[in-house]
């Protein structure tokens, strides 16, 4: 019910120091022991064809560990919700500052606004939209927080967008009666995906979109899981269900079919239509999978770093290869191979 949820308005705004941030050393969690044997550490893609049982725990292990290393976040950012709404998630800097510390690394420190919305403030959260773009805002923009929130029942998503001088960063994101229902709303999924959304645009530079779009979707994906359940193997593998849902049943990927979606014959930036002819969720939640393979092998900043190769001129290919040891095509059979193994178990 609203009247149990605390209400945060755009009457203050909510400014996050290091002092508050969540999540720091002394107040960490320990990690719940799996209840089964732990499988081997992956080496290789070949480790992985040979046990791809080791996957998901190894991606999601290493992200713990590096979420644990890095004991404090860089995040900036402030909190501001419309007049009319109270915000799904009463505690939005947890996401936040768990995303920040996964890629801690590749943390710029863009300053970010996060401003949460409920259909009636949809003019509210627009005007927001229309001054941090000015005016070279699009006409598509000019409509932003209308399509995320078309009515009550209907008011669903996020967005997250970066100013073209990579200086200043804008979240908004929708609040419902039914998004307070939700665990990726309330628990901080949400705002983990976003922020990981800022920390890959903070990486591209003038070659943003220069990625495959489940590399974009897939990786704050799979962070927005990892990072919030990063101290419970068995609450991640929930979230990670979530998510995965009927796409063995529904789709039923096969080595064929994922090769084309991974490396699709006719390109694979952001902006292109090669992957139209999928269902809208296939980035979503077979680029999550994907993104697991690599971070099982190499850890989580590893698929961050495709996005910095990437914005320093470097071809996703050659920035794969760089990072992984193996050529492009051999790399992409293999990830095939194995999601069908992990799929299919």
């Amino acid at each position: 019910m609203r009247t149990s949820k605390k209400r945060i308005t755009s009457l203050f705004v909510i400014i996050l120091t290091v002092s508050f941030l969540t999540g720091c050393a002394n107040t960490e969690p320990e990690l719940t022991a799996p209840k089964f044997e732990i499988p081997a550490e992956p080496k290789s893609f070949e480790d992985m064809l040979e046990n791809p049982n080791s996957v998901v725990y190894w991606a999601w292990k290493k992200s713990a560990d590096q979420i644990i290393k890095n004991t404090t976040s860089k995040a900036e950012f402030t909190i501001e919700v419309g007049p009319k709404t109270i915000a799904d998630n009463t505690n939005p800097a947890g996401g936040i500052n768990l995303a920040s510390r996964l890629y801690l690394d590749f943390e710029k420190q863009i300053p970010t606004k996060f401003v949460y919305f409920e259909r009636k403030d949809v003019d509210w959260a627009q005007a927001q939209v229309n001054k941090f773009y000015g005016s070279a805002i699009q006409d598509w923009q000019k409509r932003e927080a209308s399509k995320m929130c078309p009515s009550e029942i209907q008011c669903r998503g996020a967005s997250a967008m970066t100013s073209f001088d990579k200086k200043s960063a804008l979240v908004i994101l929708s609040s419902s009666d039914w998004g307070k229902q939700t665990k990726n709303n309330t628990e901080g999924p949400i705002e983990a995906h976003e922020y990981t959304h800022i920390i890959q645009d903070s990486q591209q530079g003038k070659y943003l979109g220069n990625l495959p779009r489940w590399q974009f979707e897939g990786e704050a994906t799979f962070a927005q899981n990892a990072a919030i359940y990063f101290d419970n193997y068995e609450k991640y593998l929930e979230a990670r269900e979530s998510v995965i849902g009927t796409l063995v049943y529904t789709v039923k990927p096969d080595v064929e079919w994922l090769t084309e979606f991974i490396s699709p014959k006719d390109g694979y930036t952001y902006g292109g239509a090669a992957w139209d002819k999928y269902d809208g969720a296939r980035i979503y939640d077979v680029g999550m999978a994907i993104t697991e393979v690599l971070t099982a092998l190499a850890g989580p900043s590893s698929t961050m770093q495709l996005s910095q190769l990437v914005g320093e001129g470097l071809s996703y290919e050659k920035a794969f290869t760089k990072i992984y040891g193996v050529e492009w095509d051999k790399g992409v059979s293999m990830i095939a191979q194995i999601l069908v193994k992990v799929f299919n178990p």
